[in-house]
């Protein structure tokens, strides 16, 4: 029963130290658009849209606020990163982008929400309780990772649709599908050894709506392999 025990944990550990690792290359790519709006339209946003990464850092917040409850090292540690990495974007989008006051309010409300989870955080906050799995409030916090983890996860199925059409993945970001594949197995997998729903479910459903995209590029080619790759700067990052 030891050996069992200490098993789990040694692969726990690992999963979670590369899903980490892979996690944060996800969160790197980021850097392609900051040298797209810098160098190559020389400090113009263009069409790009702040909102990928604003929802980037509302969602590594969520999350960060659940491993903080959770007492979760992995998962805290990682979203730290996910959250500044994605700060640093969106103030790069506010120093170039032209229209001031859309972003401005944009930031205010992602600003708001996290403020008011914060709060909500605070108010509960009963401390026996906070790491306790089955407290009213990690059940509360994880339902919103739930939420925020789908909605991010679900996000490139807009453009299935238009796939169906013309019977080609050249609008697919396969990169960005293919790390969302490799992001959410890990953390889905780590979920069941943590043995935790709250990161499993949103997980799972973000496996599946990868595997399904990866699908596509064998059912459709792809006449231009690099297409797809500008809409990287439109999708949104999966979130733990």
């Amino acid at each position: 029963m030891a050996n069992g025990v200490n098993d789990d944990h040694f692969w726990k550990d690992l999963l979670g130290s590369t899903a980490t690792f892979t996690t944060i290359c996800q969160f790197l790519s980021g850097m392609f658009t900051v040298h797209r709006i810098v160098v190559k339209q020389g400090g113009s946003v263009g069409d790009l849209s702040p909102v990928p990464y604003l929802m980037g850092v509302v969602g590594c917040g969520v999350w960060l606020l659940y491993g903080h409850l959770r007492n979760d090292a992995t998962v805290v540690n990682c979203n730290i990163v996910g959250t500044l990495l994605n700060v640093f974007y969106v103030l790069v989008f506010m120093k170039f982008n032209v229209i001031k006051t859309l972003i401005y309010r944009q930031v205010l409300c992602a600003l708001v929400f996290l403020s008011l989870t914060l709060v909500y955080v605070h108010t509960w906050d009963s401390g026996a309780l906070v790491h306790n799995g089955d407290s009213p409030l990690v059940q509360n916090i994880g339902l919103l990772c739930i939420v925020m983890g789908i909605l991010g996860c679900a996000s490139p199925l807009v453009s299935l649709k238009e796939v169906m059409r013309t019977k080609s993945t050249d609008m697919l970001p396969f990169p960005l599908i293919l790390s969302m594949f490799l992001v959410c197995t890990q953390w889905w997998i780590y979920g069941i050894l943590a043995k935790d729903p709250y990161m499993q479910f949103p997980n799972f459903m973000g496996t599946c709506i990868a595997l399904l995209q990866l699908g596509l590029f064998c059912v459709y080619s792809s006449t231009s392999p690099n297409k797809g790759l500008n809409a990287d700067y439109k999708k949104l990052h999966n979130v733990i």
